[in-house]
């Protein structure tokens, strides 16, 4: 992700590395909303979460199919094994990420 970085416009970065800074005494998005339940009810919130990850896991589906064609069209061939496991895991991540 560091890496990633670099390659992004000052104000981008900037962006993401005063958001990082701001939720990390939270834990994370998901800790939060899991907090908010513990403490009240908080259906909207939960719903508004899943949601957020269910769109989310469709952008990532939508990539992993995008790239997957772009690299057999081009016969990248065995090079692209490592994108495609990390596209994958990245999918399947998000998908966890949904509270039950």
């Amino acid at each position: 992700q560091d890496e990633m970085l670099m390659y992004m416009p000052a104000e981008h970065r900037q962006m993401l590395l005063d958001f990082s800074a701001r939720w990390q005494a939270v834990g994370g998005i998901p800790e939060f909303v899991r907090k908010c339940q513990a403490v009240e009810d908080v259906d909207e919130l939960s719903q508004a979460y899943n949601e957020c990850v269910a769109a989310l896991t469709e952008l990532r589906r939508f990539h992993l199919a995008t790239v997957r064609r772009y690299l057999m069209r081009t016969a990248k061939g065995t090079g692209a094994t490592t994108w495609r496991m990390l596209l994958q895991d990245m999918l399947d991540a998000t998908q966890a990420a949904l509270l039950r």
